[in-house]
């Protein structure tokens, strides 16, 4: 693990991108989700059927039943039902396969399955321990993560369709033939779905990444049945990877904004790897890690989204062009949950009347992530001197270009604290007396391009 930069980047990388932001999240409607429901997880199937589960929004849920929303037109209609067999227990965590089958883990009352849409839900009779977090690659393989009568993690897999388990962990720790467990530590075992259920694992094709209360991660490339654990810069950091988010197996996102047991009032810090945790880029995206999704078939774009809740954090989405360095925050909606597809189709859902930008409560992505400016290189620039405490010199570079020029300087908090143009030349110097000491990213855009920078005014 070598992570580089981290005094500049560990909590004051934002860099605004210049994107079409004529469009927010687009609001369902007001009535989709019951009075005091919170949406622990919605998922978007690969035919594009929109799945979700709700429960009451207390700790514990008593004499409340958890209720399934479904649509298959793009949110314009949906079924609601509810699993009666659920009732005082949360539905953490729901696995479309298509519009017409889905698993659902309602914790202590089990896992259920439908393949009628939704109409109606069965037990999963051969799945006997308490389920959190669900995937099903396809109708026959999939995995349940949960807690046997111990209360001890257990990996439950199946591979026909839910007709027979294979368990690794529990209290004897039995390892079948062909599985390993990242540690018989029960504690370094833990995974971190209480405080991000929809993103507090990732899967792309046969991997799936997890996070840990420790600021760990385990990772499995064969659907689960083999595992390794390794460590991430949240662990030096004290957090929990709360959030990840996986391109493929050696590209993937980790966040965390909570210290164990502790709201430690700062924005999410992220870590970011392309080759397998090796090494580590970090930024700041300025909002609570609520959940965190790679954006399917993009070059380095991920999501991440947060809502303001407890003293901590802050609502909003922000979005990185760069695998996490550099964010932008581009909507103020209070959301928990989202999935993607793909750039156009994703769905974001938060809390019925708990929060005031809960806005409808299931929503659609409704962006277009196109910069309008080429990101380039902030080699092409140079700031003299860094750290600066009274003028700093700025010197592009021929590929850069020389013409009318526009700078903007902004704060640690993403508020542009300084803005100026400069025509027709390459070098130009900007006053920086009158700014507090900290970070600053500045930025300068022109000739079609754009570019960014960090300094720090002392």
């Amino acid at each position: 693990m070598k992570p580089k930069s981290l005094p500049f980047i560990l909590f004051f990388s934002f860099l605004l991108f210049n994107i079409n932001l004529s469009a927010q999240w687009e609001s369902l409607g007001d009535d989709l989700i019951p009075q005091n429901h919170r949406v622990w997880s919605i998922k978007m199937a690969p035919d594009y059927s929109i799945w979700a589960i709700s429960t009451f929004d207390a700790f514990p849920p008593v004499n409340q039943v958890p209720k399934v929303h479904r649509s298959v037109d793009d949110g314009v209609t949906w079924i609601n039902t509810e699993i009666q067999e659920g009732v005082s227990t949360y539905g953490w965590d729901i696995s479309p396969i298509d519009s017409m089958n889905a698993f659902i883990a309602l914790d202590a009352a089990g896992l259920f399955q439908t393949t009628n849409g939704g109409q109606s839900w069965n037990k999963v009779e051969a799945y006997s321990n308490v389920c959190y977090a669900i995937h099903f690659f396809n109708d026959e393989e999939g995995w349940v993560l949960g807690y046997d009568s111990s209360n001890s993690p257990v990996m439950s897999l199946t591979s026909d369709g839910g007709g027979s388990w294979t368990h690794v962990g529990g209290q004897s720790w039995d390892q079948p033939a062909g599985t390993s467990l990242p540690s018989k530590d029960p504690a370094e075992f833990l995974p971190a779905f209480l405080y991000s259920v929809n993103s507090s694992y990732d899967y792309s094709d046969e991997s799936i990444i997890i996070g840990t209360f420790k600021g760990t991660y385990w990772l499995s490339t064969d659907k689960g049945y083999n595992w390794s654990r390794h460590d991430t810069p949240l662990v030096g950091l004290g957090l929990m990877a709360t959030n990840v988010a996986m391109k493929d197996e050696n590209t993937f996102m980790v966040a965390g904004d909570k210290e164990l047991a502790t709201f430690n009032n700062v924005a999410a810090v992220n870590f970011t790897t392309t080759d397998g945790g090796d090494n580590w880029v970090g930024g700041n995206s300025g909002v609570t890690a609520a959940a965190t999704h790679y954006i399917p078939e993009s070059d380095g774009i991920f999501i991440m989204v947060g809502h303001n809740n407890f003293g901590w954090g802050s609502e909003g989405t922000a979005v990185t062009y760069d695998y996490g360095e550099n964010w932008e925050i581009i909507d103020y909606t209070s959301l928990i949950s989202i999935d993607f597809i793909d750039k156009e189709n994703g769905v974001g859902a938060c809390c019925n009347n708990v929060w005031p930008t809960a806005n409808g409560q299931i929503h659609k992505w409704n962006f277009d992530l196109t910069p309008t400016f080429e990101l380039s290189n902030s080699n092409m620039i140079d700031l003299m001197p860094n750290p600066v405490s009274d003028i700093l010199t700025v010197e592009m570079n021929e590929q850069f270009g020389i013409g009318k020029l526009q700078f903007d300087v902004v704060s640690a908090n993403g508020q542009i604290v300084k803005s100026l143009k400069h025509p027709n030349s390459n070098k130009i110097e900007i006053e920086t007396s009158n700014l507090s000491n900290g970070f600053y990213i500045l930025k300068i855009y022109g000739n079609g391009k754009m570019t960014a920078k960090k300094f720090i005014k002392n």
